[in-house]
């Protein structure tokens, strides 16, 4: 019984099974790399949002937490809409209108090492 218990728990993805396979992709790559590699130098640790208008459906990378915030939008598709410094109003490449759009679920967070 506890060597199944610890054989499941050891398995356990960071990330949600209904995301799209790039975005799977991406965080495993993510989890491989530390923030200097990156290329992460905002002091502090990537997140990754899903957020919808209803029918469209976003990715929102925020690639620092602790000081300058850049937030990079893709589609459902894995396509970089933008990039934007924490504006989240007007449009984003072929997405007309940020503002309609809320926060759904994280979808993944980096872990803090320091």
């Amino acid at each position: 019984m506890v060597l199944l218990i610890l054989g499941t728990s050891a398995c356990k993805k960071d990330y949600p099974d209904d995301i799209p396979k790039w975005l799977k992709k991406k965080v495993r790559q993510l989890e491989r790399q530390t923030s200097f590699h990156r290329g992460n130098k905002n002091g502090g640790a990537m997140i990754i949002d899903e957020w919808t208008d209803g029918s469209e459906v976003i990715y929102i990378f925020h690639t620092g937490i602790h000081f300058w915030i850049s937030l990079i939008v893709y589609d459902q598709d894995g396509n970089e809409q933008c990039n934007t410094s924490g504006n989240f109003v007007g449009s984003c490449g072929e997405l007309n209108d940020l503002s309609k759009f809320n926060l759904t679920r994280q979808i993944w967070k980096e872990k803090q090492g320091w």
